[in-house]
């Protein structure tokens, strides 16, 4: 039902909403597509031909920018479906004269979780691993501090933002985002495939770990599991 209400056939991919009229609107939304996946509601086979349209769509409009995160939308948003007179708020009907500013396309890290661990979780392994990295290494750094400066690393990275230009200037939007570290639980779930349910920890079928012994020292019933061994 939900694949059903959501899935726009014109781009591909799950519109961020309908409204009561029936119209969908779609600005090709990277987290609402792969919390959707992630969540089981859109078929292996589906899941997989969205996040390849994602993917494209990315390169279409010349993203590289891994290190800021994830554009928010990946077409420019129309006057009509953003708050006027907020940050990022377009005045052209194409939505171009603000678009990479905000929530109109600006970059951003928060929720990328769910794309990265959809392609995971959907055997494109390599395509995760290159929005992983670049993100780990920006999370090292300080990158979404929003002002909060690390010991050690002032010069190098005084001033943090939450959302960026796809050039690496700051953009307008909110302070510090808790979520923007969303990201960090993919390296577990995700790259070294460790998942989790009411039986405890385990290994995904994708784990390069599966087999293995993992240190984890993580807990679980009240009791600390220093290790990983089971697979499912």
């Amino acid at each position: 039902m939900y694949f059903k209400s959501f899935y726009n056939p014109e781009t591909g991919v799950l519109a961020g909403w309908r409204t009561e009229d029936g119209k969908l609107h779609d600005y090709m939304f990277p987290w609402v597509n792969g919390f959707a996946i992630c969540q089981g509601l859109v078929s292996p086979e589906k899941a997989k031909a969205i996040l390849q349209v994602l993917l494209a769509k990315l390169h279409d409009i010349g993203f590289h920018s891994y290190p800021l995160g994830l554009p928010t939308n990946l077409k420019p948003m129309s006057p009509s479906d953003y708050v006027p007179h907020t940050s990022g708020a377009p005045k052209q009907t194409n939505g171009m004269d603000t678009w990479q500013v905000y929530m109109n396309g600006g970059a951003n890290p928060a929720l990328e979780y769910y794309m990265i661990q959809a392609l995971y979780q959907n055997g494109q392994y390599d395509a995760a691993e290159q929005l992983l990295w670049p993100l780990m290494g920006s999370f090292e750094k300080g990158t979404f501090n929003a002002g909060i400066q690390l010991p050690k690393q002032k010069q190098r990275n005084p001033v943090g933002s939450a959302f960026y230009r796809w050039d690496g200037s700051h953009g307008a939007g909110e302070g510090y985002l808790p979520e923007d570290w969303d990201g960090v639980e993919a390296l577990f779930t995700g790259h070294y495939g460790v998942g989790f349910d009411q039986d405890g920890y385990f290994f995904e079928t994708w784990s390069p770990l599966k087999g293995q012994k993992f240190k984890l020292d993580l807990p679980y019933m009240g009791k600390n599991v220093p290790y990983v061994t089971a697979n499912r």
